[in-house]
């Protein structure tokens, strides 16, 4: 896996997977102008941040042997939030791969909450849930003033070293927002990695999901299910 080193690719392998894909070319420009830049101060009017870092990040996953890229996403963070917008897989398990393993760097690098778009069935089997729009909005107003960032990956790693490694004891913490709890579950079994894929590619668009009941129609969104919850005794992250 490597991060931002291949911002044009990722593009096009987007493209080519999502066939009404929404990435027109001027998006993409203002895209790479943040991806370049290392980070823009956003300034919010009206919240409690006053000002919030964004930044936009390439993931790419290769294969080690062919040294081809199979899997990647374009994704930005404000904050201590990081949000996945598109990504294409071209290999089996590739795209599980690189979630998975995304994920445990948002964690080891204090991320609070990942917005994954909208709800499909691969995202609720590598562990998201759906949180309701009031929470997450309220998630956001309190975490996007907590600078948060992903390492530099130039050099390609190993997937498997990242999932297995210890992490280091300066790991920053992620910051809980209020008691309000994001998901809960269990992490993905190897089974499940090395299974083969059966979902449906991932999809380009990003929007909020409608989940209908007797009692509301609030609009809810699909977010990691690693827990980030406050107890009395502190942080805990499972």
């Amino acid at each position: 896996i490597t991060l931002n080193t291949s911002f044009d690719n990722v593009v096009q392998g987007c493209r080519e997977q999502h066939e009404h894909c929404w990435l027109l070319p001027p998006l993409v420009e203002a895209f790479r102008a943040i991806h370049d830049s290392k980070g823009v101060n956003a300034v919010v009017e009206g919240g409690r941040a006053k000002k919030c870092v964004v930044r936009l990040y390439s993931v790419e996953v290769w294969n080690a042997e062919s040294g081809h890229l199979v899997a990647g996403e374009l994704g930005y963070a404000v904050g201590s939030i990081y949000t996945s917008l598109t990504g294409f897989s071209h290999e089996d398990s590739s795209g599980s791969v690189q979630l998975i393993t995304l994920g445990t760097l948002l964690v080891r690098n204090g991320f609070s909450l990942w917005d994954l778009g909208m709800d499909m069935d691969y995202k609720r089997d590598l562990g998201a849930s759906l949180m309701p729009r009031a929470s997450y909005v309220q998630q956001v107003h309190q975490l996007r003033g907590i600078n948060r960032e992903l390492p530099s990956l130039e050099e390609p790693t190993n997937c498997k070293a990242i999932l297995t490694a210890t992490p280091p004891a300066s790991a920053p913490a992620p910051v809980p927002a209020n008691s309000v709890r994001t998901a809960v579950g269990e992490a993905p079994s190897d089974e499940t990695l090395n299974r083969p894929s059966t979902k449906k590619p991932r999809k380009g668009n990003k929007a909020e999901t409608k989940q209908q009941s007797s009692s509301s129609k609030e609009g809810q969104r699909s977010v990691s299910k690693r827990v980030i919850e406050r107890q009395n005794s502190g942080t805990r992250i499972e």
